[in-house]
């Protein structure tokens, strides 16, 4: 359960989903459910972003023993909801590069060098100005983000975790 609440977490967190997305797919696994989870019910209660994202943490916090499937690459995970999030245009270029690069340096990202992100420092914060290997090293973390985001969502993956926790 670890790896679809930290996948939900992420994904709101970078705007790549609302919480619009995760009622509907936390009420349409509650439908299908002859006993839904106490968790499923505490999203679809949430109605705010910042209800919402409390409800995340406390969940994560809940399942804190296991560990999420992408711990390893998590911040790849992260910079491609950041960059699936601009594609999809939830967030401006100015958001997305300052979000690439807060996270860049906290995360201390070594495949991506901090000083190469922008082509030059003095021009704006566009698409156009970043490094074309940052932006193809982006688009490959988006497309594993969003493999990872697709599976994790899809109801077969949640009834078979459900099923390996109530062993």
């Amino acid at each position: 359960m670890q790896t679809i609440i930290k996948t939900l977490l992420l994904a709101l967190e970078t705007k790549y989903i609302s919480i619009d997305f995760i009622h509907r797919w936390s009420e349409s696994l509650i439908e299908n459910s002859n006993n839904p989870k106490n968790w499923l019910i505490d999203l679809t209660t949430s109605y705010t972003e910042k209800e919402m994202l409390s409800t995340l943490k406390k969940l994560e916090l809940e399942f804190y023993w296991e560990k999420p499937y992408f711990k390893e690459i998590y911040e790849e995970i992260l910079l491609g909801f950041y960059y699936l999030s601009f594609k999809n245009e939830n967030i401006d270029s100015t958001e997305f590069i300052s979000s690439l690069i807060d996270n860049v340096d906290a995360y201390e990202i070594t495949n991506i060098d901090l000083e190469n992100i922008l082509i030059d420092y003095d021009k704006s914060y566009s698409i156009e100005n970043i490094n074309l290997k940052v932006l193809s090293m982006l688009e490959a973390f988006s497309i594993r983000s969003k493999k990872l985001f697709n599976y994790l969502i899809n109801s077969s993956f949640y009834n078979k975790e459900i099923k390996n926790i109530e062993k």
